[in-house]
């Protein structure tokens, strides 16, 4: 138990010293991908266009790309354990309606809806929002979709994880409607 406390309270520490730097990192990162032979975008990368629209193909190198820059901005924490990761990727695929044929990864609820239905409390709000603002704030990840980067980075911490060791990716997620989720409000 008193394990279990001790983790807790280094865990909301970091995630309490990440959000302290995060302004500083976003300064950074504003100007970071227009710096040449750092190992990112030379370029800002327009925002992927939502709704029909043809995607955006993910090479291996841009992949390689955004793991690095979530790596580097201390997004990703290699010795972070995954299982809030985890519990944030089944609240989401958990919205899927089969009858109605909604929600889920290809229908990303939004923050509000989540919260509403109860699949997001309290310290679920901080990992979304941290990993929200990330992307909504860099530019340089804006060329893949929200549903493709959040499970993106579910995926990045599940895959060295101790439950999770054997999880695969895929990108192809489309955006979600403004309305994403709403079917099960």
């Amino acid at each position: 138990r008193f394990k279990l406390l001790s983790f807790l309270a280094n865990m909301m520490v970091r995630i309490l010293r990440w959000l302290a730097w995060y302004p500083l990192l976003e300064a950074v990162k504003m100007s970071r991908f227009e710096l040449e032979g750092n190992g990112h975008v030379t370029q800002e990368v327009p925002a992927r266009r939502s709704g029909r629209d043809a995607p955006t193909r993910l090479t291996d190198v841009r992949l390689q790309e955004v793991i690095s820059q979530v790596t580097q901005d201390n997004l990703y924490l290699e010795e972070t354990p995954e299982s809030p990761y985890i519990r944030l990727g089944f609240h989401i695929a958990a919205s899927y309606d089969r009858v109605a044929g909604q929600g889920g990864w290809n229908s990303f609820p939004t923050r509000a809806t989540l919260r509403e239905e109860g699949l997001l409390d309290d310290i679920m709000v901080v990992y979304w929002d941290v990993i929200e603002t990330y992307y909504e704030s860099t530019p340089a990840v804006q060329d893949m979709t929200k549903p493709d980067f959040f499970s993106l980075l579910i995926y990045m911490y599940t895959k060295g994880g101790i439950f999770t060791p054997n999880v695969t990716w895929r990108a192809g997620r489309g955006e979600a409607p403004e309305d994403g989720g709403q079917h099960i409000a």
